[in-house]
């Protein structure tokens, strides 16, 4: 119960954003909300999210971890088990469950014309499970464990939800 009560902030931010998601992923088709949310792009959105989404790659979460390594070990030892663990997975889903589950890039090449923003490589396989996803929440999920300042709690589930976004 301590557990809970210590982590509600951030338990709260990931719980919700679940919520408020969910009934669309369960009323409306994937490619229905793809489509709906390309088509609502905005070119400061384009730049802002291009490199969020870093923040989930190998340089920005070993920065992470020799800060914690300095700082606090077992924690950094916990948050590479949790990022290691969560990649390990992701992968062998990708590689061995979900192979057929293509990028929208190739879902879409002669359905739609899809908005792409420049500079972002396109790959058109190994959609599922995301792995910047899964990397994004595991290293904001156990930031915000680590962390006792609601605050910090609450910024880093949102950015978890940003860069998995």
């Amino acid at each position: 119960m301590n557990f809970l009560k210590s982590n509600a902030s951030l338990l709260f931010v990931v719980t919700s954003w679940f919520l408020v998601i969910a009934p669309f992923l369960v009323l409306f088709e994937k490619t229905d909300i793809h489509l709906y949310i390309n088509q609502h792009h905005h070119p400061v959105a384009d730049i802002f999210f291009k490199y969020a989404t870093r923040l989930a790659e190998g340089i920005p979460i070993t920065i992470v971890l020799i800060v914690l390594i300095l700082s606090r070990f077992r924690m950094a030892l916990a948050t590479g088990i949790a990022f290691i663990g969560s990649a390990v997975i992701t992968q062998i889903l990708k590689r061995f469950v979900f192979d057929d589950h293509y990028r929208p890039a190739k879902i879409f090449e002669s359905v739609a014309d899809l908005h792409l923003v420049d500079g972002v490589s396109q790959l058109t396989q190994h959609s599922f499970p995301s792995g910047h996803s899964t990397a994004a929440f595991a290293l904001f999920t156990m930031l915000g464990l680590i962390s006792k300042s609601k605050f910090l709690q609450v910024a880093f589930g949102l950015t978890a939800i940003v860069v998995a976004y």
